[in-house]
């Protein structure tokens, strides 16, 4: 069983069940790209992380 006490990155209640990761490449300039982990609670959150994701690039 998964003991460890976590919080969600994207709706931020508590949760002790394994998480869902998302990882989320990002960059400062060109010369600089790293990766973003995010623990999520569920696979809604997932999803609806996903989707804001989705809009957000949209917009640029």
């Amino acid at each position: 069983m998964y003991n460890h006490r976590n919080i969600c990155d994207f709706c931020g209640s508590g949760f002790v069940s394994e998480p869902f990761y998302l990882y989320v490449k990002s960059f400062i300039d060109p010369e600089s790209e790293f990766v973003v982990e995010k623990s999520l609670c569920s696979n809604a959150c997932l999803n609806k992380c996903n989707k804001n994701r989705v809009r957000s690039i949209r917009r640029q």
